[in-house]
């Protein structure tokens, strides 16, 4: 460390060698009469140092009075990247201990470097750990990725044993949007009181310290995927709430060939063989006519129609689960379709054994 004389020129011979410059010091100024002339005015932006700045241990040692304005402006300025002109409301004394325990800080934190990486990577990984125990892999509503919600509106929910995580604000619009008690709608079961309660105050908290975002603002536009992906969540909740446990992936994996096999069995199912009469059909859907494309154009269509043959499918799923004059005709809606669905989906087949025809 080098041994600062206050009485010298504060300038360095040396700065390969850190050695002080050994003349005395001109008028009021830090430096000798060499130096100071190689010092342009602090105020001037392309101002150049012809010294190092001074470290912490060295600082500590000299007393604010031994240090010139001029000196400590320089060092502020190369610091903070700060220029303050003599004329601002601050004193030596005050820009002394500013810079001294900026300085200590740096210390403090340089000597912790390590344990503070150790921390963050400690935190990182329990975020991570927790959402892989979550049961859903996205977000209902924004159908992000769980390792994708942003940490101050990432929430969970326990039910039966099994983990669920959200966006804080599409539980929001699930507690706003409900008529009687609020679901979890990836099992249809209501949220506790607790739960509600505990899901208002994380949003309240987030509002009063200005950390809330809305999700989507009303006039964003979503691309063709997340059209489709909402469509499919909000046509299997539909089943849900008709006492059903679905998982809109079973539709969402079908390839183009069992999507044309549902389609038939739907239409076969509908037409012959639940052996259902005119007037009850009615009471199922509108005017009871339902899967009236011809078959010969469903089987006909290629790779480049999946989404179109998707869409048609979903629409009628729609009609048999919202259609029916009473909760009575529409959960046999929900069953006539979901039977359709496990004929050609395995993981269905697994979930709804009830609804497998032998």
């Amino acid at each position: 460390m080098i041994k600062i004389d206050s009485s010298r020129c504060l300038a360095m011979k040396s700065k390969k060698e850190k050695i002080q410059c050994p003349r005395k010091k001109v008028g009021t100024t830090d430096f000798c009469g060499y130096h100071k002339n190689s010092i342009t005015d602090t105020n001037n932006s392309n101002a150049k140092r012809c010294e190092t700045p001074y470290t912490y241990d060295e600082l500590k040692l000299l007393d604010f009075a031994d240090i010139s304005m001029n000196r400590l402006l320089l060092m502020m300025k190369e610091k903070h990247k700060i220029m303050l002109s003599k004329t601002e409301t601050i004193t030596k004394e005050q820009l002394y201990k500013l810079i001294l325990t900026d300085l200590e800080e740096d210390v403090r934190f340089n000597g912790n470097i390590g344990k503070i990486i150790k921390i963050q990577a400690f935190i990182r990984g329990y975020h991570i750990w927790k959402r892989r125990k979550t049961v859903n892999v996205e977000d209902f509503f924004t159908l992000d990725n769980k390792y994708e919600i942003p940490l101050a509106f990432y929430h969970e929910i326990n039910q039966n044993g099994f983990r669920y995580c959200f966006d804080i604000r599409t539980l929001e619009k699930i507690v706003e949007s409900s008529h009687n008690k609020p679901t979890n709608p990836y099992t249809s079961e209501p949220l506790r009181d607790v739960q509600i309660l505990d899901i208002n105050r994380r949003i309240d908290y987030l509002k009063k310290n200005g950390k809330w975002g809305a999700i989507i603002d009303d006039g964003a536009i979503l691309s063709d995927d997340q059209k489709f992906a909402h469509k499919m969540i909000e046509i299997f909740h539909a089943f849900d709430m008709l006492d059903n446990y679905t998982d809109y992936k079973w539709f969402e994996e079908l390839s183009l060939l069992n999507l044309k096999r549902l389609y038939k069995y739907a239409r076969d199912m509908w037409n012959f063989r639940a052996q259902i009469d005119m007037n009850e059909k009615k009471r199922i859907v509108k005017e009871g006519v339902a899967f009236n494309i011809p078959l010969s154009s469903i089987l006909n269509m290629r790779e480049t129609k999946k989404r179109h043959l998707q869409h048609i499918i979903l629409d009628e799923f729609r009609r048999f689960a919202t259609e029916g004059v009473n909760i009575t005709e529409r959960k046999l809606g929900a069953m006539l379709m979901l039977t359709t669905l496990v004929n050609v989906s395995d993981r269905a087949a697994y979930a709804l054994p009830q609804y497998v025809q032998m």
